[in-house]
Protein backbone atom coordinates (compact mmCIF):
# COMPACT_ATOMS: atom_id res chain seq x y z
CA UNK A 1 0.00 0.00 0.00
CA UNK A 2 1.06 3.33 -1.27
CA UNK A 3 2.43 5.59 1.46
CA UNK A 4 -0.04 8.79 -0.07
CA UNK A 5 0.28 11.01 2.96
CA UNK A 6 4.31 11.05 2.87
CA UNK A 7 4.23 11.77 -0.64
CA UNK A 8 1.71 14.83 -0.66
CA UNK A 9 3.50 16.74 2.19
CA UNK A 10 6.75 16.18 0.16
CA UNK A 11 4.90 17.88 -2.85
CA UNK A 12 3.17 20.11 -0.57
CA UNK A 13 6.87 21.57 0.53
CA UNK A 14 7.98 24.15 -1.79
CA UNK A 15 11.64 23.13 -3.05
CA UNK A 16 14.65 26.15 -1.56
CA UNK A 17 15.68 25.70 -5.51
CA UNK A 18 12.79 26.26 -7.27
CA UNK A 19 9.97 28.04 -4.91
CA UNK A 20 7.39 27.40 -7.39
CA UNK A 21 7.52 23.67 -7.36
CA UNK A 22 7.13 21.36 -4.46
CA UNK A 23 10.10 19.08 -3.24
CA UNK A 24 11.96 16.28 -5.46
CA UNK A 25 12.17 12.96 -3.69
CA UNK A 26 16.06 14.04 -4.11
CA UNK A 27 15.79 17.40 -2.80
CA UNK A 28 13.79 15.73 0.31
CA UNK A 29 16.89 13.83 0.95
CA UNK A 30 19.53 15.85 1.11
CA UNK A 31 17.55 18.59 3.29
CA UNK A 32 17.04 15.11 6.17
CA UNK A 33 20.56 14.42 5.61
CA UNK A 34 21.62 17.70 6.57
CA UNK A 35 18.74 17.93 8.96
CA UNK A 36 20.28 15.16 10.61
CA UNK A 37 23.56 16.11 10.89
CA UNK A 38 22.56 19.39 11.94
CA UNK A 39 20.85 17.97 15.18
CA UNK A 40 22.82 15.19 16.36
CA UNK A 41 26.42 15.08 14.13
CA UNK A 42 25.28 11.69 12.65
CA UNK A 43 25.81 10.64 9.22
CA UNK A 44 22.95 9.23 6.73
CA UNK A 45 22.87 8.33 3.10
CA UNK A 46 19.06 9.03 2.55
CA UNK A 47 18.39 9.13 -1.26
CA UNK A 48 16.06 9.32 -3.55
CA UNK A 49 15.80 5.71 -4.02
CA UNK A 50 14.93 5.24 -0.63
CA UNK A 51 12.64 8.00 -0.54
CA UNK A 52 10.81 5.93 -3.51
CA UNK A 53 10.72 3.00 -1.47
CA UNK A 54 9.10 5.17 1.67
CA UNK A 55 6.58 6.53 -1.16
CA UNK A 56 6.03 2.67 -2.57
CA UNK A 57 4.94 1.33 1.22
CA UNK A 58 8.21 -0.93 1.10
CA UNK A 59 9.56 1.49 4.14
CA UNK A 60 6.57 1.84 6.66
CA UNK A 61 8.67 2.64 9.69
CA UNK A 62 11.94 4.39 8.68
CA UNK A 63 14.44 5.20 11.67
CA UNK A 64 14.15 7.20 14.87
CA UNK A 65 16.71 10.31 13.17
CA UNK A 66 14.86 10.05 9.78
CA UNK A 67 11.48 10.70 11.11
CA UNK A 68 12.25 13.36 12.94
CA UNK A 69 14.25 14.93 10.04
CA UNK A 70 10.94 14.49 7.73
CA UNK A 71 8.05 15.77 10.57
CA UNK A 72 10.46 18.97 11.02
CA UNK A 73 11.14 19.38 7.19
CA UNK A 74 7.80 19.05 6.19
CA UNK A 75 6.11 20.37 9.13
CA UNK A 76 4.24 17.28 10.46
CA UNK A 77 3.05 17.24 13.69
CA UNK A 78 3.50 13.58 14.43
CA UNK A 79 4.41 10.03 12.40
CA UNK A 80 0.86 9.21 12.19
CA UNK A 81 0.63 12.73 9.67
CA UNK A 82 3.35 11.41 7.52
CA UNK A 83 1.77 7.97 6.98
CA UNK A 84 4.61 5.70 9.33
CA UNK A 85 3.41 3.02 10.92
CA UNK A 86 5.14 0.56 13.47
CA UNK A 87 4.53 -2.82 12.98
CA UNK A 88 5.36 -4.06 16.14
CA UNK A 89 3.54 -1.46 18.18
CA UNK A 90 -0.22 -2.45 16.02
CA UNK A 91 0.41 -5.84 17.51
CA UNK A 92 0.88 -4.63 20.87
CA UNK A 93 -1.94 -2.52 20.67
CA UNK A 94 -4.20 -5.33 19.24
CA UNK A 95 -3.26 -7.71 22.20
CA UNK A 96 -4.02 -4.72 25.02
CA UNK A 97 -7.71 -4.45 23.36
CA UNK A 98 -8.05 -8.03 23.75
CA UNK A 99 -6.91 -7.81 27.09
CA UNK A 100 -9.53 -4.96 28.20
CA UNK A 101 -12.20 -7.24 26.40
CA UNK A 102 -11.34 -9.72 28.61
CA UNK A 103 -10.92 -7.73 31.91
CA UNK A 104 -14.37 -6.15 31.19
CA UNK A 105 -16.12 -9.14 30.33
CA UNK A 106 -14.59 -11.10 33.68
CA UNK A 107 -15.42 -7.76 36.27
CA UNK A 108 -18.03 -5.96 34.66
CA UNK A 109 -15.81 -2.67 35.03
CA UNK A 110 -14.09 -1.23 32.47
CA UNK A 111 -9.99 -1.26 32.30
CA UNK A 112 -10.16 2.70 32.14
CA UNK A 113 -12.71 2.59 35.12
CA UNK A 114 -10.39 0.34 37.54
CA UNK A 115 -6.81 2.06 36.72
CA UNK A 116 -6.94 5.46 35.42
CA UNK A 117 -9.80 6.76 38.50
CA UNK A 118 -7.75 5.60 41.61
CA UNK A 119 -4.47 7.51 39.75
CA UNK A 120 -6.18 10.77 38.85
CA UNK A 121 -7.37 10.79 42.41
CA UNK A 122 -4.03 10.08 43.73
CA UNK A 123 -2.37 12.60 41.55
CA UNK A 124 -5.38 15.73 42.72
CA UNK A 125 -3.40 17.93 45.49
CA UNK A 126 -0.49 16.90 45.24
CA UNK A 127 2.21 19.25 46.87
CA UNK A 128 5.78 20.92 45.29
CA UNK A 129 9.20 20.08 46.96
CA UNK A 130 9.94 23.07 49.38
CA UNK A 131 12.69 24.91 48.55
CA UNK A 132 15.30 24.77 51.37
CA UNK A 133 16.07 27.45 53.55
CA UNK A 134 20.02 27.21 53.42
CA UNK A 135 21.89 26.59 50.00
CA UNK A 136 25.24 24.47 49.80
CA UNK A 137 27.37 22.24 47.68
CA UNK A 138 24.62 19.61 48.26
CA UNK A 139 21.99 21.25 46.33
CA UNK A 140 24.30 22.78 44.24
CA UNK A 141 25.55 18.86 42.51
CA UNK A 142 21.88 18.11 42.86
CA UNK A 143 21.69 21.22 39.94
CA UNK A 144 24.75 19.97 37.91
CA UNK A 145 23.24 16.07 38.24
CA UNK A 146 19.79 17.29 36.76
CA UNK A 147 21.24 19.47 33.53
CA UNK A 148 23.78 16.07 33.07
CA UNK A 149 20.74 13.97 32.99
CA UNK A 150 18.66 16.30 30.99
CA UNK A 151 21.63 16.91 28.81
CA UNK A 152 21.89 13.31 28.04
CA UNK A 153 18.06 12.99 27.82
CA UNK A 154 17.93 15.93 25.11
CA UNK A 155 20.70 14.07 22.81
CA UNK A 156 19.08 10.79 22.87
CA UNK A 157 15.35 11.26 22.75
CA UNK A 158 15.46 14.94 21.67
CA UNK A 159 13.94 17.76 23.83
CA UNK A 160 10.00 17.57 23.15
CA UNK A 161 10.02 14.41 25.44
CA UNK A 162 11.32 15.94 28.64
CA UNK A 163 11.47 19.53 28.06
CA UNK A 164 7.99 20.23 30.33
CA UNK A 165 10.18 18.12 33.03
CA UNK A 166 13.41 20.15 32.64
CA UNK A 167 11.80 23.47 33.05
CA UNK A 168 9.64 22.32 36.31
CA UNK A 169 13.46 21.22 37.60
CA UNK A 170 14.65 24.89 36.59
CA UNK A 171 11.96 27.05 37.51
CA UNK A 172 12.44 24.77 41.45
CA UNK A 173 16.45 24.97 41.41
CA UNK A 174 15.97 29.11 40.12
CA UNK A 175 14.22 29.78 43.79
CA UNK A 176 17.57 28.49 45.71
CA UNK A 177 18.69 31.96 44.75
CA UNK A 178 15.74 33.62 47.40
CA UNK A 179 17.59 31.05 49.65
CA UNK A 180 20.84 31.64 52.15
CA UNK A 181 23.89 30.60 50.87
CA UNK A 182 27.38 31.22 51.36
CA UNK A 183 29.64 33.97 49.54
CA UNK A 184 32.10 31.88 48.36
CA UNK A 185 29.17 28.99 46.82
CA UNK A 186 27.14 31.82 45.12
CA UNK A 187 29.20 32.21 41.97
CA UNK A 188 28.60 28.14 41.86
CA UNK A 189 25.05 28.39 42.46
CA UNK A 190 24.86 30.89 39.24
CA UNK A 191 26.94 28.41 37.08
CA UNK A 192 25.25 25.30 38.22
CA UNK A 193 21.84 27.32 37.42
CA UNK A 194 23.03 28.79 34.40
CA UNK A 195 24.23 25.39 33.08
CA UNK A 196 20.85 23.99 33.91
CA UNK A 197 18.95 26.97 31.88
CA UNK A 198 21.32 26.27 28.81
CA UNK A 199 20.39 22.61 28.78
CA UNK A 200 16.54 23.72 28.89
CA UNK A 201 16.85 26.11 26.96
CA UNK A 202 18.28 23.88 24.07
CA UNK A 203 15.39 20.93 24.71
CA UNK A 204 13.06 23.93 24.29
CA UNK A 205 14.90 25.00 20.89
CA UNK A 206 15.07 21.55 19.53
CA UNK A 207 10.90 21.31 19.71
CA UNK A 208 10.25 24.35 18.20
CA UNK A 209 9.21 26.24 21.23
CA UNK A 210 11.30 29.27 20.50
CA UNK A 211 10.29 31.96 22.76
CA UNK A 212 10.41 29.39 25.70
CA UNK A 213 13.96 29.32 24.09
CA UNK A 214 14.94 32.50 24.10
CA UNK A 215 13.59 33.35 27.83
CA UNK A 216 15.84 30.65 29.26
CA UNK A 217 18.56 31.07 27.36
CA UNK A 218 18.32 34.92 28.79
CA UNK A 219 18.31 33.66 32.35
CA UNK A 220 21.19 31.23 31.61
CA UNK A 221 22.84 34.50 30.15
CA UNK A 222 22.37 36.03 33.36
CA UNK A 223 23.13 33.32 35.45
CA UNK A 224 26.87 33.01 33.38
CA UNK A 225 27.71 36.45 33.70
CA UNK A 226 26.72 36.27 37.55
CA UNK A 227 28.84 33.57 38.27
CA UNK A 228 31.66 34.80 35.84
CA UNK A 229 31.77 31.70 34.21
CA UNK A 230 33.02 33.17 30.89
CA UNK A 231 33.10 29.46 29.46
CA UNK A 232 29.34 29.21 29.69
CA UNK A 233 28.80 32.87 28.55
CA UNK A 234 30.26 32.01 25.29
CA UNK A 235 28.53 28.46 25.39
CA UNK A 236 25.11 29.97 25.84
CA UNK A 237 25.44 33.13 23.70
CA UNK A 238 26.58 30.40 20.54
CA UNK A 239 23.71 28.92 21.03
CA UNK A 240 21.27 31.78 21.01
CA UNK A 241 22.83 32.73 17.45
CA UNK A 242 22.30 28.99 16.49
CA UNK A 243 19.12 29.76 17.20
CA UNK A 244 18.68 32.80 15.68
CA UNK A 245 19.85 31.78 12.54
CA UNK A 246 17.57 29.10 12.10
CA UNK A 247 14.72 31.46 12.76
CA UNK A 248 15.80 33.63 9.73
CA UNK A 249 17.41 36.20 12.07
CA UNK A 250 20.82 36.46 10.92
CA UNK A 251 21.94 40.30 11.91
CA UNK A 252 21.14 39.10 15.30
CA UNK A 253 22.97 35.83 15.09
CA UNK A 254 26.05 37.58 13.78
CA UNK A 255 25.99 39.89 17.07
CA UNK A 256 26.02 37.25 19.39
CA UNK A 257 28.54 35.41 17.70
CA UNK A 258 30.67 38.22 18.45
CA UNK A 259 29.65 38.54 21.42
CA UNK A 260 30.48 35.19 22.30
CA UNK A 261 34.43 35.64 21.15
CA UNK A 262 37.01 36.11 23.96
CA UNK A 263 36.61 39.03 26.21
Amino acid sequence: MENELFRAARERTASLNHPDEGLSRRDLAELANAWIWDHHKTMTSLDANHLGKIERGLVRWPSKLCREAFRAILGAPTDTALGFTNPRRAVVKRDNVKRQQFVSATTGLAVGTIVLGPLATLLEGSQPTPIPRRVGATEIEQIRTSARMFTGWEASYGGGFARDAALVQLRWSADLLDATCPDQLRPELFSALGDLAETTGTMAFDAGTHDDARRVFSFALGCAEQAEDWHLRATVLSTMAVQAIRTGRPDEALTLAELAGPR
